[in-house]
């Protein structure tokens, strides 16, 4: 696991305060990998956070910032990039912004900074509330400091009483009204392959069931994997789909795809 840095170390290019915070990000990730959590068990929703680079040109001063995230490198930049890990950059949400779309910062950023950012499960933001009816909280076009209250988005577990722009508990991924998420809680129902390469073809193959929020458990289907070892049946996971297939992208054992 990367190690943090002191000031005046540039053994990367990276500065070191934007460095230091990859890494505990990193640790916390590496952390739910090894204790993942399902429904029913104390901490189930656990928030999972991402690496933010603020690529807005400025620098947003929100106790929350609100951005629309996209990988920063892919293969299509270079071919080695999956050996750097997964960096997302975050710009300011569009009218195409849907609430899976986005990541909800901890801090406020500097232009150009690094920040965790949350992408499923609970955490605080603030939330223009223009009826105190509303259940659900949503990205608006050309707004990076806040969500806006509406039917759809995350859900709103609390807020503040009254309207205008108030602090409030939401959880991001949680399949809210009219909204969705591509990133899921499933358990392994039969042992996923270890990858032969990088490849689609080369990738391991199993089979898993999504957990419902109650516990329960849907329909079985195929799963993809590029790590580099089984993935036992029985192992509560998350995973995403990319429209075609859907991947472990986050497991119960310590093998990942960065080994």
């Amino acid at each position: 696991m990367a190690t943090e840095r002191r000031k005046g170390d540039r053994t990367t290019g990276i500065p070191v305060d934007d460095w230091n915070e990859f890494c505990r990000t990193s640790k916390r990730v590496d952390q739910l990998v090894k204790n993942p959590v399902i429904p029913g068990q104390q901490s189930a929703d656990a928030a999972l956070t991402i690496l933010v680079i603020n690529k807005t040109d400025a620098a947003i001063d929100a106790d929350f910032p609100i951005l629309k995230i996209s990988p920063l490198f892919t293969t299509e930049d270079r071919d080695t990039a999956f050996y750097d890990g997964i960096v997302f950059k975050g710009e300011t949400p569009d009218t195409d912004t849907a609430i899976e779309d986005i990541a909800i910062l901890q801090r406020p950023t500097t232009d150009g900074g690094a920040c965790a950012g949350v992408i499923t499960g609970y955490t605080w933001c603030d939330v223009e509330v223009t009826d105190e009816s509303h259940t659900h909280a949503a990205p608006s076009d050309g707004e990076n400091t806040k969500l806006t209250s509406g039917s759809s988005g995350a859900a709103i577990a609390w807020k503040e009483s009254g309207t205008g722009t108030k602090k409030a508990i939401v959880r991001m991924g949680g399949g809210g009204s009219g909204g969705s998420t591509n990133l899921f809680r499933v358990k392994i129902t039969v042992d996923v392959s270890p990858r032969s390469d990088w490849t689609l073809a080369g990738a391991g193959t199993g089979k898993a069931v999504t957990v419902n929020d109650d516990g329960s458990f849907g329909g079985e289907f195929d799963v993809l994997s590029h790590y580099a070892d089984t993935l036992p049946a029985d192992n509560p996971a998350w995973a995403m789909n990319d429209g075609s297939n859907t991947w472990i992208v986050n497991v119960g054992c310590s093998a990942g795809p960065s080994e």
